[in-house]
């Protein structure tokens, strides 16, 4: 993607969006799909960060950085 808008897509926009996934032998999202993703953000919009999440992320960022060395 090259550009983000919080605009309304345009008719030629979608048109090129499903051909550009066509010509790359990919498959348009299937109803069911983008129902579950919907579903997905608004459950990542309303989570709640707890303390266990912080110390898995900085155990893992840990890691990361020592296995970069």
């Amino acid at each position: 993607m090259e550009f983000v808008s919080n605009q309304d897509y345009t008719e030629s926009e979608w048109s090129k969006w499903r051909e550009t996934i066509m010509l790359a032998g990919m498959q348009l999202p299937t109803t069911d799909e983008i129902e579950k993703k919907q579903k997905d953000i608004t459950q990542a919009l309303s989570y709640k960060v707890k303390e266990d999440d912080i110390d898995t992320v900085s155990v893992y960022q840990v890691y990361t950085v020592q296995s970069a060395v």
